[in-house]
């Protein structure tokens, strides 16, 4: 199988997004948040578990692109954080190797 789509749209025409949250996002899933969080952790435990074992921590991406803003929210309730909305291209300019202030 040759896969041409990478990223969010790749696993949302897959059904992996519509699986997991019974909708096209994370934010509008009408599933038990508690349940949608142990669902989460479940697929990264299971990546993960996989990544190690092959050595290839780069195989963590896939967990993150289905289930990080799950993860991301969890995380954030754990350690009674703040969150802010903010563009990818912000942060991905905010993160970029050399970045010049």
């Amino acid at each position: 199988m040759v896969v041409l789509r990478t990223g969010r749209a790749f696993f949302f025409s897959c059904g992996i997004l519509q699986m997991l949250y019974k909708a096209e996002e994370f934010e509008y899933s009408p599933r038990e948040r508690f349940d949608l969080f142990n669902e989460a952790c479940a697929v990264y435990q299971v990546v993960y578990e996989h990544a190690t074992s092959c050595n290839q921590v780069s195989k963590c991406g896939f967990a993150w692109k289905v289930a990080g803003r799950a993860l991301c929210q969890l995380y954030t309730l754990k350690h009674s954080g703040d969150t802010v909305l903010c563009s990818f291209s912000v942060l991905e300019g905010a993160f970029k190797k050399n970045h010049r202030t």
